[in-house]
């Protein structure tokens, strides 16, 4: 499962899940066009006809703030997640985790993509392994 920001001169932005050992997170990372797709994120699904997606199209990506997290006892600091600055003021948080019985619940193999802050700050709160994000607040520790 992966999050794909296409630009204009096709290059992309991938968010995935990632895990190696024990550390794993929200890995990041840039292709260039004709750079080989190894098929690991499964068939493309466009959105950009989805309400919360289309309010953001066309998107121009301002800054990217990692939410760091221990995933397990003896990893290294991973991100967790991160947040998405665009322009207009507006942001997404894009995370560990998925919906189940209609709350946001941390699952590491899935992906969230919150486009309201504020839930996804509560989100973030609620798990015991982040060790500091500027999303939280300065010097947000659990």
């Amino acid at each position: 499962m992966a999050v794909q920001f296409q630009t204009q001169d096709d290059r992309s932005l991938i968010f995935s899940w990632s895990m190696n050992g024990i550390e794993e997170g929200v890995a990041l990372e840039q292709r260039i066009p004709g750079e080989a797709d190894d098929g690991l994120f499964g068939t493309p699904v466009d959105v950009s006809q989805v309400d919360d997606w289309n309010r953001l199209i066309p998107i121009r990506v301002f800054g990217l703030e990692p939410v760091w997290h221990i995933p397990n006892e003896g990893a290294k600091r991973s991100p967790c997640a991160f947040r998405v600055l665009v322009d207009e003021g507006r942001e997404l948080v894009i995370s560990l985790g998925k919906i189940e019985n209609g709350r946001p619940t941390y699952i590491p193999d899935s992906l969230l993509v919150f486009f309201d802050p504020a839930k996804a700050r509560d989100y973030l709160a609620s798990l015991n392994s982040i060790v500091g994000s500027g999303l939280l607040g300065a010097g947000f520790r659990p």
